[in-house]
């Protein structure tokens, strides 16, 4: 049976409930409230989470060794060159730009980094430094395997960038980031607090690589160890 998704009406409707007023004229947030920082909470719950992965395709400039960043990217977990005969290469990824660079062969390293280009007096440009440069223009030759943030809900009908099994836990996560205005929802503060933290783990726990391998003796209730205990 498929799971429904939590659209962000419903977020709302059940945010006001865990709250204890369905509208505003009962001391419940009101829609500006709602608007304002709901999507800074599902962005917060998606990167801690590292939640949303995704594969892009950069291009690289010929001798330029920066690759803009698209403004989604948070960090990589992969890189990847590749060459004009289709091999792929992966980079290591660096702390730094190595020093002195490197001159000539396929490109090794990268690094993220930030530059002000083409105004060097305007606002950096998050990119990705790669060493040694390559000589020509590419064309999606650099492949990058990233974490990114979600993409913000802009009508009542759409949903968070997660599996609807795990959506269900957002309004407690938006409800814990309300309660600063509704002091006296404090003593919910806690119950919030753990509910997020059981929405995060629950993902972590499907997400992971591990997932497609069963659960190993430690991350189930060691129940042989416990019964000894007790003689």
């Amino acid at each position: 049976m498929a799971i429904a998704n939590v659209s962000r009406a419903m977020i709302f409707t059940q945010t006001r409930q865990l709250l204890g007023a369905t509208d505003a004229s009962k001391g419940g947030p009101t829609d500006a409230q709602l608007y304002d920082n709901l999507n800074g909470t599902i962005r917060r719950f998606v990167t801690e989470a590292g939640a949303l992965e995704t594969v892009w395709k950069l291009s690289t400039k010929a001798n330029d060794k920066y690759v803009p960043l698209e403004a989604e990217i948070l960090w990589p977990k992969t890189v990847v060159f590749i060459d004009a005969s289709g091999n792929q290469h992966p980079l290591s990824i660096v702390e730094y730009a190595p020093s002195p660079p490197s001159t000539g062969g396929l490109p090794s390293v990268c690094w993220l980094t930030a530059v002000n280009v083409p105004d060097v007096s305007g606002p950096s440009v998050r990119s990705l430094g790669i060493d040694p440069p390559v000589g020509y223009n590419g064309t999606g030759n650099i492949l990058l395997e990233a974490f990114q943030l979600s993409q913000d809900l802009a009508a009542d009908a759409d949903y968070p960038e997660l599996h609807a099994s795990i959506q269900s836990w957002i309004p407690y996560a938006f409800a814990l980031d309300l309660l600063p205005i509704f002091p006296e929802r404090l003593n919910m503060e806690g119950y919030f607090e753990r509910q997020r933290a059981r929405g995060l783990d629950a993902f972590r726990k499907l997400s992971r690589s591990a997932a497609k391998a069963p659960f190993t003796g430690k991350e189930t209730i060691p129940y042989r160890q416990m019964a000894r205990s007790r003689f």
